[in-house]
Order: C-alpha cells, then structure tokens, then sequence
C-alpha cells in the first residue's frame, strides 16, 4: 500500500483510503476483537471523506480486497479464486460501520451491504497476494474516481504474467529504497 501511495499523485487519488492488514488480521479477531473494533472505527472515522479505503485481508492462507465504499455503505469483496466465503470479518466490519454511523449521529443508513465483485482470477494456487496488489494498482490508477466500482471494475480474465511483474517491481523497488538491511 505504500508502495502505490507513493507511486502515484496522491492529490490526484485523494478520495482512496487505507487499512492496515495488520490490524485487521483474521487470527486477532477471536483474540483481540475489541481492538479491531476500535482500530476500524478509528479508520472510517479519519477518512470517512474518502470514496474508497482498501482493506487487504488475510484469511485462512489466502488475501482478497476489501473495499469500503464510505458514500453507498457497501464493501465489494474482490477474490481471486471468486469463491462464497464467509469471512470472519465481516461480522466486525459491519458493527465498526454500525459504531461509525452512531457516533456521528447518523442512526439511520448505518446498515453495510456486501457484494462479491467481478476481477481476474488466478490460474495457480499462490498468486493471491500478488492479485490483491495488482487490483489496489488498479483502482488507483484507473478506478479512483467510479461512482460504481462494481460495474467499473469487471475483468475477470486472468492477470498476465507482466501485469504480474510489473507490480513485483512496483514492490521491490519500493522495498530496495525504503527499507534499511
């Protein structure tokens, strides 16, 4: 994530947002539920001006997107081995949404909706996370400002093997000069 932030305009992408994998891990959410919780609502309630915040999430030895569309209280799920899960956290999205929307007064239009989006699906078993980056590439690049994400994002051939690289290299030339040895 920062490596793209860094990568591109940031005045230009203004309306996209972050959360951090870290602290939304699937594995604290049984452990540790109060603090992502609180972590969440923090996030939505310091960037609730963003149209998008992407939430990259880790369950179960594979990633998927989230993204939280703020404005149409929706988060689409993009999975690249488009699968029906049932994720751990969109139990604690929801509430953290739900404590949003209340502790900004806002009682009514608090109800968050999830939608499985249309992307390109990995032919191998291991490419998750690269996919995962690649559609974060992409709604930065080319989708930061879609009113409807789900109807403007809609590939689902897969990524080819330089769409792969380039973001590789996007991610080691990021590591290389920000990351001291």
């Amino acid at each position: 994530m920062m490596a793209l932030s860094d990568l591109l305009d940031t005045e230009e992408v203004a309306s996209i947002g972050f959360m951090c994998p870290e602290m939304i891990l699937e594995t604290d959410l049984h452990s540790d539920a109060d603090r992502i919780l609180l972590y969440m609502i923090h996030v939505m309630e310091k960037q609730k001006s963003k149209q998008f915040i992407l939430c990259p999430y880790h369950e179960k030895n594979h990633w998927v997107l989230l993204v939280l569309c703020m404005a149409k209280r929706e988060v689409i799920i993009f999975d690249s081995l488009r699968q029906k899960r049932n994720l751990a956290i969109k139990f604690a999205m929801t509430n953290a949404f739900r404590s949003f929307k209340a502790l900004s007064g806002q009682s009514r239009g608090s109800k968050l909706t999830w939608h499985l989006g249309q992307c390109p699906q990995q032919l191998g078993g291991r490419e998750c996370g690269y996919y995962v980056m690649r559609y974060m590439y992409e709604i930065l690049e080319h989708h930061h400002s879609s009113e409807d994400l789900i109807q403007d994002f809609s590939r689902t051939t897969p990524y080819t093997e330089e769409e792969i690289n380039e973001i590789r290299d996007i991610w080691a030339e990021y590591f290389i000069c920000n990351v001291e040895l």
